[in-house]
């Protein structure tokens, strides 16, 4: 009976510690939306470093990248991707493979400084002070399918968003040093860097344009591959 009774306190502990958590990081989630809510203009640099293993030290892989939010457009850049959300189109492009994606804009945010989205994704949630700030640490996804077994989300004191590390759960394949092939598991930190109120100017028809009810490609993209996705009304 004692055994059963000790079993139970510590079950209620722990589903009181990931409420306690999951309360937490709910409320870093809509500090953190709130602060980049308020500032209408802003474009925040952004440093990805891929690494080969969650545990190596040695960057295999960087690049640069920006998250520019204009009243209620937004463009957010990655390598050499571009995603773009104005005037209720949303315009995904990939210039390694020369292809455009427009679909409808339903006011989701879909750059790094929207965290709702991971709400509901994971089944253990760990907040803690880190650096005058805060530390989230989110593991045991809910679904097989997301490609990350874990995420960690550190805040400063003014639930800014300092950098994202994403432990992915799939092999990839990767050359050494000496052209050998090899496989492992890569992580990816994303380095929020300076941010400015600095006004960028986001022009959709550097992208796409309607020409009557069709969508068409600007000139400076006349070679991609356009696909439209959007649902007319």
């Amino acid at each position: 009976m004692k055994k059963q009774f000790l079993v139970l306190v510590h079950i209620m502990t722990t589903l009181a510690m990931f409420s306690q958590n999951e309360i937490a990081f709910k409320d870093l989630v809509s500090q953190s939306q709130q602060h980049y809510v308020a500032e209408k203009n802003y474009n925040i640099a952004l440093q990805y470093s891929f690494y080969q293993s969650h545990t190596s030290e040695e960057i295999y892989e960087s690049y640069s990248g920006k998250i520019v939010n204009q009243n209620q457009d937004f463009l957010f850049t990655m390598n050499t991707i571009e995603i773009l959300a104005s005037k209720g189109n949303l315009v995904k492009v990939s210039h390694d493979e020369k292809v455009i994606l427009v679909s409808n804009y339903n006011g989701d945010n879909q750059s790094p400084t929207n965290l709702s989205i991971y709400e509901s994704y994971f089944n253990t949630i760990h907040v803690f002070k880190k650096n005058g700030g805060y530390s989230c640490e989110l593991s045991d996804p809910v679904m097989k399918q997301i490609p990350y077994h874990k995420i960690r989300i550190e805040f400063n004191d003014q639930y800014q968003i300092t950098k994202q590390t994403i432990y992915f759960v799939s092999e990839v394949r990767y050359q050494n040093k000496l052209g050998q092939e090899q496989r492992s598991v890569p992580r990816l930190e994303i380095d929020f860097k300076e941010k400015s109120n600095k006004t960028v100017a986001i022009n959709i028809e550097d992208y796409v344009h309607l020409k009557g009810e069709k969508m068409v490609l600007s000139n400076r993209l006349k070679d991609y591959q356009l696909i439209d996705n959007r649902i007319k009304n």
